[in-house]
């Protein structure tokens, strides 16, 4: 895996990073996704063990996913006999997504607590076609 913490993936690089992308997810021992979204979710407060049932529920209330990390997780072997435990080396792939629709339900108070860099969002975000 690389070396680098965050591999921002846009326009400009994707098509050099998903092979990376593939090989990291092939070769994990786990994975993780995180998502941003246009709009905040439909509940009273989020919380950190949100399930991907949340997230597609606030996606069908007319949010957008601006914002995808995944994460692959690799086991290590202990570097010595008294390694308490399994390491993982991680990396994380923050790809930014722009839906290609006519209207876009955008919340500026909920994009700016998510610190999403918003110019960076629409200059070169990969665009997609959100399912209907």
């Amino acid at each position: 895996m690389s070396t680098d913490r965050v591999v921002l993936v846009t326009q400009a690089n994707a098509d050099s990073i998903f092979p990376r992308i593939s090989q990291a997810v092939h070769a994990a021992t786990f994975i993780s996704l995180d998502l941003a979204t246009s709009l905040p979710a439909p509940r009273p407060a989020a919380s950190p063990y949100d399930t991907l049932r949340a997230y597609v529920d606030t996606i069908r209330t007319g949010a957008a996913v601006l914002d995808l990390a995944l994460s692959a997780f690799q086991r290590r072997p202990p570097k010595r006999n008294t390694d308490p435990g399994p390491r993982y080396s991680v990396q994380t792939y923050r790809i930014l997504l722009l839906p290609d629709t006519p209207t876009l339900a955008l919340s500026p108070r909920h994009t700016l607590a998510l610190a999403l860099d918003l110019n960076r969002l629409f200059t070169d975000a990969l665009p997609y076609t959100p399912p209907t």
